[in-house]
């Protein structure tokens, strides 16, 4: 992650971080939800493609 984005987040009210939820978090979903963490005053993760109900168990793994 640059630093012009992590100086973005620092300075922004809230930072949308997106997910696919269909194929679970990544090990760069990790790293970037860690600066994230440490960057951003307020988070909302936003899970994309859970489109079924198949698919909905997957968002909890994304909040842990």
């Amino acid at each position: 992650m640059s630093g012009q984005s992590e100086r973005a987040m620092a300075e922004a009210d809230a930072v949308l971080f997106v997910v696919d939820a269909g194929i679970g978090v990544t090990e760069e979903d990790a790293r970037a939800a860690e600066v994230v963490r440490r960057r951003a005053r307020r988070v909302l993760v936003v899970a994309n493609k859970v489109d079924s109900e198949t698919r909905e168990g997957a968002i909890w793994e994304l909040l842990a």
